[in-house]
This record gives structure tokens, C-alpha cells and sequence, in this order.
């Protein structure tokens, strides 16, 4: 993802402080689950994206997404 859109970090909406994270998913994968709770399936991985950094979530990886409406 970050190939397509290289300063994708660098903008303001994604820059620490700024409390919005972006999920990318990979080619030939799947974020399977919610409506919290999520199952990371594929070939490939999963990105978090948010406050200035990325972090991955390869397949077979849970991670919880909380809605913007949740404290």
C-alpha cells in the first residue's frame, strides 16, 4: 500500500495526536470478524496505520478495532 501511496504517514490526518488509523489489507487477504474483534486471513497481512507509524498483523493474527463512536 505504501508502494501506491508513499507519503501516506506523512499526512496530517495519520500524524500522531491525530486519533484516526487507516486498515490496509494485502492482496490475497482477509480481515474476517467484527463488529470488535477481527481475524487477519490470507496469504498476506493486515496494516494499522496511525499516529506517524505502521504496524502489521500477519495472517492467522486477532486484532480489536474499536468504533470512532466508543470511548
Amino acid at each position: 500500500m505504501l508502494g501506491w501511496v508513499p507519503d501516506l504517514l506523512t499526512r496530517p490526518f495519520l500524524r500522531a495526536g491525530a486519533g484516526i488509523s487507516l486498515v490496509g489489507i494485502d492482496e490475497d487477504t482477509a480481515l474476517v470478524g467484527g463488529p470488535e474483534e477481527f481475524t487477519v486471513h490470507g496469504r498476506q497481512s493486515v496494516w494499522l496505520l496511525g499516529d506517524g507509524g505502521r504496524r502489521e498483523y500477519p495472517t492467522g493474527t486477532q486484532l480489536q478495532l474499536l468504533r470512532a463512536d466508543r470511548p
